[in-house]
C-alpha cells in the first residue's frame, strides 16, 4: 500500500510539471507574437489616394449623396414703410473720413454738387446787372446768396452720399458770391439798422457772411439728403412705379418695354 501510495505522489508531480512547462511556452509565444506586431512599421499614406500605401480592402461604403440646391425663393417686392418709422430709418450717422475720401467721386460723378456750385454763382450775376431791389429775378437770387437755401438743397436732394459734404462747397460758393458783392458793390448791401455798408466794414462782413453760408448750407445739404432716404422708404418702390408710369402717359411717350 505504502508504494502504491509513492506511485500516485509521483505521477502527480509530473504531470504538474508538464502543465507548468506548457503553460511558460504559451506565454513565451504570446511576448514573441507581441513584440513582432510592435516592430512591424506603420502604414504610410499615399500622396495620390486617400488609402494606405499597404495593400487594404477595398471599402464597400457608399458616398453619401449631395444635397440638391434648394430652388430659390422668388423675390417679394419690398413693402414701403410707415410713417414714423420711415423717419428714423432715414437718418444715418456721418462718417466724416469715408465722405472726405469721397470727394474725388463726389467731383467726377455728382451733377448736383456742380448745381450747387454754380447757381450761387449765377445769383452774384444777377444781383450785379439787375441793381433794383424789387425784381423778381433779384428776389430769387438772394435764395442762392448769400443764404444758399435753394443751391444746397438741390446738391443734397441729389447726391448718393454726403450730402451735408455738397452743402458745404455750395455754402463756400454763396459766400465767396457775397464777398464779390461787397467788394464790387458794398453799397447794395443794408445793416439791420438800415444804414449801408462801408468799404471799411466790407471784409469783416464778408467773412460773417462766409460762415454763415457754410453752415447754413451744411445743414441744408444734410436735410435735404434725409428728405431724399424718407422719401424712398415711406413711398417704396411699386408707388415709385407707379408715378414714373403716370409721369410717362401724362407725358404722351409710350413707356418702355422689359425684356424678358
Amino acid at each position: 500500500m505504502a508504494r502504491a501510495k509513492r506511485t500516485d505522489r509521483a505521477e502527480a508531480r509530473r504531470k504538474y510539471r508538464a502543465y507548468l512547462q506548457a503553460q511558460t511556452e504559451a506565454e513565451a509565444e504570446a511576448g514573441v507574437a507581441a513584440e513582432a506586431e510592435e516592430s512591424e512599421p506603420a502604414p504610410r499614406r499615399s500622396l495620390f489616394s486617400r488609402r494606405s500605401s499597404l495593400t487594404a480592402a477595398p471599402s464597400t461604403e457608399q458616398p453619401a449623396p449631395r444635397p440638391r440646391p434648394a430652388a430659390a425663393a422668388p423675390a417679394t417686392p419690398a413693402a414701403p414703410m410707415g410713417f414714423v418709422r420711415a423717419i428714423g430709418a432715414a437718418y444715418k450717422p456721418i462718417h466724416y473720413r469715408d465722405d472726405l475720401r469721397y470727394i474725388p467721386t463726389m467731383f467726377r460723378t455728382s451733377i448736383g454738387l456742380w448745381l450747387g456750385i454754380g447757381l450761387p454763382f449765377v445769383g452774384v450775376a444777377i444781383l450785379l446787372a439787375d441793381r433794383s431791389t424789387d425784381d423778381f429775378l433779384s428776389q430769387i437770387a438772394l435764395l442762392a446768396v448769400p443764404t444758399p437755401l435753394g443751391p444746397a438743397m438741390i446738391a443734397g436732394i441729389l447726391s448718393q452720399r454726403a450730402g451735408w459734404l455738397a452743402g458745404v462747397f455750395s455754402g463756400i460758393a454763396a459766400g465767396a458770391g457775397a464777398i464779390i458783392i461787397l467788394a464790387s458793390q458794398p453799397d447794395r448791401v443794408v445793416t439791420a439798422s438800415g444804414a449801408h455798408v462801408t468799404a471799411s466794414e466790407a471784409a469783416g462782413l464778408g467773412i460773417q457772411y462766409l460762415l454763415f453760408a457754410i453752415c447754413f448750407g451744411a445743414l441744408i445739404g444734410s436735410l435735404s439728403a434725409w428728405y431724399r432716404r424718407f422719401l424712398n422708404l415711406a413711398m417704396g418702390p411699386n408707388q415709385r412705379n407707379q408715378q414714373s408710369k403716370r409721369a410717362t402717359r401724362s407725358s404722351g411717350r409710350p413707356a418702355p418695354k422689359r425684356t424678358k
